[in-house]
């Protein structure tokens, strides 16, 4: 229950939503229509409401923020793509217990049929356009894609449907649907290859100058609904004055210029944004009510994946990760573990960013059950860094540490990266892992929800001395090459750069049982671990209430009691 919730401007919720969030304010709504004038404006829209909702167009900046004092939620009304591109300072949030949850996926099926009809308009000549002397059809035609999230992805399966010839520029490759026959380009064979360029990138974003539109050439069109011209406007300007360059733009896409870009003849631009219709308010409001009510009602933490990862240790003793533990020489790369208690053999695997530290609370009540082996990966904790990174890699290193400790068999319990390596080793090793426990495994990288893959794209050592220092220092203290901390950074961040960590086939070849494990506030989406339960002949799936990723520290006895009773089956 909150106290007080305002709605800072037109958010687009509908009338039901509306009543649904007077069921959980203590006070009437206060609900604004307008957008905010100014900084002061919002500030005193909000007052000391611990709740507020807000569209695109108004932005919380740090300033704001720290005015207000009773706030604790933040429900954007609009989508997060990325930290940088929002317009709530998210950074500021997470350090001030600030809980931001943004939507996705509520206007894509709009914006795809207003680009799919005003081409088609300016192909055929139905309208005052004409592209070429004669109709053209969409039929082998050649279309780029920059940007493939969800409307991207939608509008590229509708011109290939089409017969058009689709490819496609993201900063991430998407295999899923490059099977599927569209295939990725870098940007500037993009450009040389395409007659028809389409934007679909996060706010903020700028991708072409005067040099990539020399590249692109002349008798092209492009089109933009994303929030933002997406280019240099200098050089837009220059490029749709030359004769046969045509460009569709809708209210998000055109921005700020509407009224200064109606000279140009051969800009079709529209005021309206072509994603807002009743269907898109339904589902934002939907999803808006979801955040809001499907988790506790409390939230006093926002639980981002850079939290989980770069933990605090203030106030602990640190025990288990530090207790002079033993080294296995494993491709000329010490790897750090320590052993505890007697019994059948149990691997701990840990997460990324982690160290055997992880499993500090649950370490014990395991030791009384088993032989445990907890185990720093490679570069993690107190083990040196191999020439490179990958969960691959990380599976062989702990195989081999199962033959150099000649064990006859073992069970493994890995947390999060740890969990995708315990997988991995399934599969590879079935003639030693008998049973596993992954906790906040995935198998993609899109599994990982939206707020923490924009998250990731911040990650690099500029931003870890800014703002994770406690965590660095941690890391400082422990491993041998302390000094070659970037390299490490660098590694994870190419790590995580490819999409499929283990695919479906080898989910489908693992025999061993696994249990697979997740809070219900994790930060891999739920349905995702849905997808691998399936594709796992046998697993099971459980999900601890009230819990985020961090289940080894936020619900020790629990995970305890469960997994023991797990493996002992």
């Amino acid at each position: 229950m909150f106290e007080q919730i305002v709605i800072l401007d037109q958010t687009g919720l509908q009338d039901w939503a509306l009543d649904e969030l007077e069921k959980v304010s203590r006070l009437p709504l206060r609900i604004y229509e307008s957008d905010p004038e100014s900084k002061n404006d919002i500030i005193g829209r909000i007052g000391l409401a611990d709740c507020v909702f807000l569209s695109w167009r108004a932005k919380l900046s740090s300033e704001v923020l720290s005015h207000c004092k009773s706030l604790y939620y933040v429900g954007m009304c609009c989508s997060i793509y990325s930290p940088e591109s929002a317009n709530v300072d998210i950074e500021y949030a997470l350090e001030n217990n600030i809980v931001v949850k943004g939507i996705r996926d509520y206007g894509d099926e709009g914006v795809v049929e207003y680009i799919l009809s005003e081409l088609i308009q300016l192909l055929k000549g139905l309208g005052s356009h004409q592209w070429k002397k004669e109709p053209v059809e969409l039929t082998g035609r050649s279309i780029g894609i920059i940007g493939l999230g969800t409307t991207g992805s939608m509008l590229a399966k509708q011109f290939q449907a089409l017969g058009a010839n689709v490819c496609y520029f993201s900063r991430n490759r998407k295999p899923e649907i490059e099977k599927d026959g569209i295939k990725y380009l870098s940007l500037q064979e993009l450009l040389s290859t395409v007659d028809i360029l389409s934007f679909h990138l996060p706010r903020g974003s700028c991708l072409l100058g005067e040099k990539e539109f020399e590249h692109f050439g002349d008798g092209k069109i492009i089109i933009n609904t994303s929030l933002g011209l997406m280019v240099e406007k200098p050089a837009l300007e220059k490029w749709i004055s030359r004769p046969g360059n045509y460009a569709i733009f809708d209210g998000d896409g055109i921005d700020k210029y509407f009224a200064e870009f109606k000279k140009y003849e051969r800009m079709i631009s529209a005021e309206v944004v072509s994603g807002w219709t009743r269907e898109a308010r339904e589902r934002l409001s939907r999803k808006v009510i979801d955040n809001v009510l499907g988790g506790a009602k409390k939230i006093t933490l926002l639980l981002i994946f850079l939290t989980l990862c770069f933990w605090q240790v203030n106030g602990q003793d640190i025990t288990y990760g530090s207790n002079d533990g033993q080294h296995v020489n494993i491709s000329d790369t010490k790897i750090y573990y320590e052993e505890y208690g007697s019994g059948p053999a149990l691997f701990l695997l840990h997460g990324g960013f982690g160290s055997i530290h992880d499993f500090q609370q649950v370490i014990p009540d395991l030791a009384n059950h088993f032989r445990v082996i907890a185990v720093d990966s490679p570069g993690h904790g107190r083990s040196e860094q191999a020439d490179s990174l990958s969960f691959e890699l990380m599976a062989n290193y702990v195989s081999e540490m199962i033959d150099l400790l000649h064990l006859d068999s073992l069970y493994i319990i890995g947390y999060s990266d740890g969990g995708n390596t315990a997988l991995l080793l399934s599969n590879q090793r079935p003639d030693k892992v008998k049973r596993v426990v992954a906790s906040g495994a995935n198998s993609k990288m899109s599994g990982l929800t939206p707020e923490v893959l924009g998250y990731l794209e911040m990650v690099n050592p500029e931003f870890i001395e800014a703002s994770q220092q406690e965590w660095l220092m941690d890391y400082m203290s422990k491993s041998p090459e302390k000094d070659n901390w970037k390299k490490y950074i660098a590694d994870m961040i190419k790590m995580y750069s490819n999409e499929v960590i283990i695919d479906n086939k080898q989910l489908a070849n693992i025999s061993g049982r696994v249990l697979l494990l997740y809070g219900d506030r994790d930060v891999i989406k739920l349905e995702h671990g849905l997808e691998i339960y399936n594709a796992i002949p046998g697993s099971r799936f459980c999900v601890l209430p009230n819990t985020p990723h961090e289940v080894f520290s936020a619900n020790p006895a629990l995970v305890n009691e469960i997994g023991i009773a797990f493996l002992k089956e």
